[in-house]
């Protein structure tokens, strides 16, 4: 599933949107607040060459993003939405983003 990230108002923005899918397309928004954000872990990996073969048997690990955030409706202690990517550089952009615009800083796990 292919994502958008922005941040607007001090709310992180998320869209994102999976096509071709069996019987219908999903597009999904969902906004999360600066004080809603409980703790962001980032797991870099590898880059997965550009002449790579998928299959379903055959998926690579990715570089990954946890961002861990309350549940609006007090059901849960909190959500964990992650991120990953095929490049590692889009792993750190997101951790620059929340880092520059909102002073969190990314706990790194080891691979």
């Amino acid at each position: 599933m292919n994502a958008v990230l922005s941040i607007a108002d001090q709310k992180l923005r998320i869209q994102a949107e999976r096509k071709g899918t069996i019987g219908a397309d999903i597009t999904f928004e969902l906004e999360i607040s600066k004080e809603a954000v409980k703790n962001l872990c980032i797991r870099i990996l590898p880059d997965v060459p550009d002449d790579y073969e998928y299959s379903p048997w055959n998926q690579p690990e990715l570089s990954t993003a946890r961002l861990e955030h309350t549940d609006p409706y007090d059901v849960i202690p909190y959500f964990t939405t992650t991120f990953s990517s095929c490049k590692a550089y889009w792993i750190r952009a997101f951790s620059k983003l929340l880092r520059d615009s909102w002073n969190i800083k990314a706990i790194e796990e080891r691979p």
